[in-house]
């Protein structure tokens, strides 16, 4: 029993929560008689959802959903007492599923409660005991509710329990596409979706209400602000998204930039670059505004490491390290580097495995970038075993430790490979891209035998590296061969071409190369376009090969004024759009290029809208990009997009494809 304020009746009202025999009651104060009970009792097992919200002062709050009549309780906790979470959710999950293993002694649970949840877009709904435990979302199947857990039980029966690790969340959809709802359930908000690497999870639960509660605690996870490595959003391989962008931008712009990493970038434009990389890591990419942008964003990355409250050496191993910092360089002296780098934590880790990394592809080009190894050491050293926040709380630093850091980072990046024990496939890999990058020097435009990133399912999603020369059919073998692929093999994909931040979007016909769309995109002076493998949703079967005409709400390049015209294909060799039976425009259709879709600041008419973007190479404008065409109807917009594609030099005449 504690005493609460209960926020369920008309007014809030201070009282006593009573926690007994599996029920919870609230009572007036200096009395828990049954007769005087102000709400409940309310039975755990009828339970199916208690969330703990956080607020800015020191009390926080406990929201139940409970029973057939979809009850709501709120109370807030009392400073003095605030273990009501830990003992409601450990009381479900015995009720629930037997299941106490997840929560250990010091654990607290956010949300916990019954949910669907379907893996992947060809999975099954399967109803689950699920909870969040800080940043990661654990849930078990309802049919392995009879196996009991004990605490940190090491049996291998606990593999049936998922773990998610949320701060390797890509992207997150408040709504979906009615397709993919849930069959066993029944209201009108439908599931939300989060992205990872390699998979998508699709989460609903019994009501609208609760549904929205499960999504704004995840969301509101994504959001919170960090502060040590561990709590930033991280890539697949254990690295904050934050560093990974940075180091990728510095390693397409600034290889052979002089003075890189010792020369200051604007200090407003790095502050600007920081600032929405911290607010939306995932979703936000430095663009090269000028040729000091990398500067800017190398400034970054070094402040990046000054900021966060521990450093990415961490101090119970800095003395270790300062030990061998004093030997002479050998390659016993790298496998000692090796075993006590192994001890950091897996982020930390990860994180100076790809940094070192870096820094010594940086260093192979110091007759361009004057950054030699031990220019790099003397300026990363300071930033990476020490913090603003240890300056700041009066920690001592050893200025004679100074010349320790220096050497640990030379020693580091000279024996990278030993150290990090690179294997020969990474070796070749980097040693393939060392070589593609010489060969095109001199060319102005990148050799078809370069590597472009493909995104697996959504944008920054396991991305796969192939050669530009390879043709779309190619790339999907490729996609499919790759271990983990988790779709079915014999189902049908293709390479889609998405621009304008992937509002726009055009299915590559199988015998299109990679290399097309590269040089287009620099033709255009695109600088945000990508390549998606992905489901080929709609394909072309001839039934249907009418033609549409009629009108269509059309707007200019740059514009998001929309006029009425008739639209037609005349002779199958062009295009023409009339207003008021006079000839307003018309365009060659082999100069032209369709994509589904349109920029949400376009504010389209209708819901089903296409671009039509001139080939040329100023076709393409970085603000609502080439002609939009607003369909009423999506039979409309198919059977359009069906026409083009078949009369279309830019597809394959034997097998018209159209992705909508």
């Amino acid at each position: 029993m504690g005493a609460v304020t209960l926020k369920s009746t008309k007014k809030e009202k201070r009282c006593n929560g009573r926690f007994r025999n599996m029920q919870l009651s609230f009572f007036n104060e200096d009395d828990d008689s049954e007769d005087t009970c102000l709400l409940g009792p309310f039975d755990v097992k009828d339970f199916y959802m208690i969330r703990k919200i956080e607020s800015s002062s020191e009390s926080s709050s406990i929201l139940i959903h409970v029973g057939e009549k979809r009850h709501v309780i709120s109370f807030i906790e009392e400073p003095l007492f605030t273990s009501w979470m830990f003992i409601l959710a450990e009381a479900w999950l015995t009720i629930n599923c037997k299941l106490t293993a997840v929560l250990k002694n010091d654990h607290e649970f956010g949300i916990c409660g019954s949910t669907w949840i379907k893996y992947g877009t060809t999975g099954e709904w399967k109803c689950c005991a699920t909870a969040i435990n800080k940043m990661t979302l654990i849930y078990m199947l309802s049919e392995s509710r009879d196996r009991v857990f004990k605490r940190n039980s090491q049996d291998e029966s606990a593999d049936e329990l998922v773990e998610v690790d949320l701060r390797k969340v890509m992207t997150m959809r408040e709504r979906i596409d009615k397709s993919e709802w849930c069959p066993s359930v029944k209201h009108k908000r439908g599931p939300f979706s989060i992205t990872l690497h390699g998979v998508t999870l699709y989460i609903d639960s019994r009501d609208d209400a609760t549904t929205t509660q499960w999504y704004e605690a995840i969301d509101s996870i994504l959001k919170q602000p960090a502060k040590i490595l561990e709590n930033f959003r991280l890539t697949g391989d254990n690295i904050p998204v934050i560093v990974d962008k940075c180091i990728r931008f510095v390693s397409a712009y600034g290889m052979k930039s002089e003075g890189i990493y010792r020369r200051n970038g604007k200090v407003t434009e790095a502050k600007t670059i920081t600032t929405k990389l911290t607010e939306d890591p995932v979703g936000y990419y430095p663009v090269q505004e000028s040729d000091e942008t990398v500067y800017a964003v190398a400034d970054v990355l070094r402040t990046f490491f000054r900021k966060v409250e521990i450093p990415l050496f961490p101090l119970s191993n800095q003395p270790e390290l300062f030990k061998l910092a004093q030997e002479s360089q050998s390659l016993d002296l790298f496998k000692q580097y090796a075993v006590e780098i192994k001890k950091f934590p897996i982020v930390h880790f990860a994180t100076l495995k790809k940094l070192i990394g870096h820094l010594r592809n940086v260093s192979e080009h110091a007759l361009e970038n004057r950054a030699s190894v031990e220019n790099l050491s003397k300026v990363f050293a300071a930033s990476l075993f020490v913090t603003d926040q240890m300056t700041e709380d009066g920690k001592q630093v050893f200025s004679e430790s100074y010349n320790h850091q220096i050497n640990v980072m030379i020693h580091l990046i000279t024996g990278y490979d030993t150290i990090f024990q690179i294997s020969i496939e990474e070796e070749l890999s980097r040693q393939i891209v060392n070589d593609a990058e010489k060969k095109s020097l001199n060319a102005k435009k990148p050799s078809p035998d370069l590597i472009v990133a493909i995104h697996v399912w959504e944008k920054e999603n396991r991305p796969f590296n192939v050669k530009m020369s390879l043709a779309s059919e190619e790339v999907c073998r490729e996609a499919i061969a790759k271990r983990g692929f988790d779709g079915p093999p014999d189902s049908p994909y293709a390479v889609f071409e998405c621009i304008a931040d992937g509002h726009l979007v055009r299915r590559l016909p199988p015998s299109h190369k990679v290399s097309r769309c590269v040089m287009q995109w620099i033709d255009w002076n695109c600088k945000d376009g990508f390549l998606l493998f992905d489901h080929d949703k709609l394909r072309f079967d001839g039934k249907d090969m009418s033609v549409f005409t009629g009108k269509v709400k059309v707007a200019e390049p740059g514009s998001k004024t929309f006029k009425s015209y008739e639209a037609k294909i005349e002779n199958g060799t062009s295009i023409s759009a009339y207003r008021n039976e006079k000839l307003w425009k018309s365009w060659p259709m082999d100069d032209i290029l369709w994509y589904v879709g349109s920029e949400p600041g376009r504010k389209s008419p209708n819901a089903f809208n296409c671009a039509m973007i001139l080939n040329s190479k100023d076709g393409y404008s970085s603000k609502f990009p080439g002609f939009c065409f607003s369909f009423k109807e999506e039979a409309d917009r198919n059977r359009w997009l069906t026409a083009v594609t078949h009369f279309s030099k830019n597809s394959d005449p034997d097998e018209p494809l159209v992705y909508i």
